[in-house]
């Protein structure tokens, strides 16, 4: 089953499209925090993708969290540089790439786009009960339930 989430655009040419659409299991429940509720860390919902679309969804506190959560719950693997290729790169090439995940491993960032979620009450009020369902049930992600 599939999850459509409407992204925020808080600039006049936004990077990412205005809404993804994920199958359940790609969207994470790492971390859920409602709106109201104690946030210290400022913790929302993140849409990670490509050229060719959205790849996932995660809770974190800053993109770096959510790219580093994507890589950790094996998401990302479509970031990764392979480690044949990667030694093969010169040390300028290898300065200018991104460390990702627990396991700092290399990634190219070429072509991502991340977008946080925008909630409305009313037009999300099933995509909420189920975050809020997952939650309760303490699920790894969305197809859980």
């Amino acid at each position: 089953m599939k999850t459509t989430l409407f992204l925020k655009q808080n600039f006049p040419f936004a990077q990412n499209p205005r809404n993804a659409e994920l199958e359940n299991d790609k969207i994470l429940c790492n971390n859920i925090i409602f709106e109201g509720e104690f946030n210290p860390h400022n913790v929302r919902l993140f849409v990670i993708g490509h050229e060719f679309g959205a790849i996932g969804a995660v809770w974190a506190s800053c993109e770096q969290d959510a790219l580093d959560e994507l890589v950790d719950c094996d998401l990302g693997d479509c970031f990764l540089i392979d480690l044949e290729e990667f030694e093969k790169m010169s040390e300028e090439e290898k300065e200018q790439t991104t460390y990702l995940g627990n396991a700092s491993e290399p990634a190219d960032l070429s072509y991502v786009w991340i977008g946080e979620v925008e909630f409305d009450k009313v037009r999300d009020f099933e995509v909420l009960m189920k975050f809020a369902e997952a939650r309760g049930s303490c699920c790894d992600n969305l197809d859980k339930l």
